[in-house]
């Protein structure tokens, strides 16, 4: 069976993916990664109205292809509200509450040991 996704969309554009209880979003690290504190944002208003709909966040940096994952409770706990200039409020969660997979990282060989 297909996951059914919907694209979740900012003033007609779209910033994110609900495929099945997983938010995804696209993004770029060197343009939209908060700097101070380092942390990923999410516009507030888009997450209060899927917040149900969910459960685990995934962004994706399209700069480097490394894969942010949090548990969507932990983002609840340690987001906190950011507000620049004339754009909506968004929620900032701090990159030290996520788990990160670089496909580029040297990947551990597992290896067989005799006895």
């Amino acid at each position: 069976m297909k996951q059914q996704r919907v694209y979740l969309r900012v003033d007609g554009r779209v910033v994110g993916v609900l495929e099945g209880r997983t938010l995804r979003r696209r993004f770029k690290a060197s343009v939209h990664m908060l700097q101070r504190p380092p942390a990923l944002c999410l516009d507030a208003r888009l997450y209060d109205a899927y917040r149900s709909q969910f459960d685990a966040l995934v962004f994706t940096d399209e700069d480097s292809g490394r894969m942010y994952h949090i548990d969507a409770a932990h983002f609840d706990r340690h987001c906190f509200v950011i507000q620049h200039g004339g754009y909506p409020p968004q929620y900032a969660c701090p990159l030290r509450y996520w788990a990160v997979h670089d496909p580029k990282a040297p990947q551990e060989q597992l290896c067989l040991w005799q006895l």
